[in-house]
């Protein structure tokens, strides 16, 4: 049995490639501003980058929802019924680290954008039952930037 790869649409690629760069701007911003800026500015960007990281971790739960939602047929009941746990998963975490004192949340919202992304890799990459091409290059792009200003903001914060 040979495993469908899906693949991007090279319209839909060029997007979503502009779109990860741009969502990144934020967080690259914050990052920029804790380093250099005065303290109320830092406090700011500090807490505007842990919802961000927040925000990041519900986006990749969507991802996994929209794969499921084009490639269900190709999964057995359980596979289903783990990818739509891992749809939710993501986003609660998020909510519950955000609810920490700053600066903690950021080492694990970046702590939670590693462990999704190996997640992604072991369901999506290699033998999976849906490989999907063009994706998880631009999730590792997105995930070691994203997890670079985390750390940054939190090493300066």
């Amino acid at each position: 049995m040979t495993t469908p790869a899906y693949r991007l649409d090279d319209r839909v690629r060029r997007g979503a490639w502009w779109l990860t760069f741009v969502a990144l701007i934020p967080l690259l911003a914050q990052a920029l501003l804790v380093v250099f800026a005065a303290p109320p500015v830092t406090f700011i960007a500090l807490a505007s980058q842990v919802l961000l990281g927040t925000l990041m971790l519900a986006f990749v739960g969507a991802l996994h929802l929209g794969l499921l939602l084009v490639a269900g047929a190709a999964f057995s009941r359980m596979q289903i019924v783990v990818r739509l746990v891992w749809c939710a998963l993501p986003a609660a975490y998020g909510f519950v680290v955000a609810q920490l004192t700053y600066p903690r949340p950021l080492l694990w919202l970046a702590g939670a954008l590693l462990v999704t992304l190996l997640v992604d890799w072991r369901l999506y990459g290699g033998a999976a039952p849906v490989r999907t091409t063009g994706i998880l290059p631009m999730r590792l792009v997105f995930t070691v930037v994203a997890v670079t200003c985390l750390v940054v903001t939190w090493a300066w914060a």
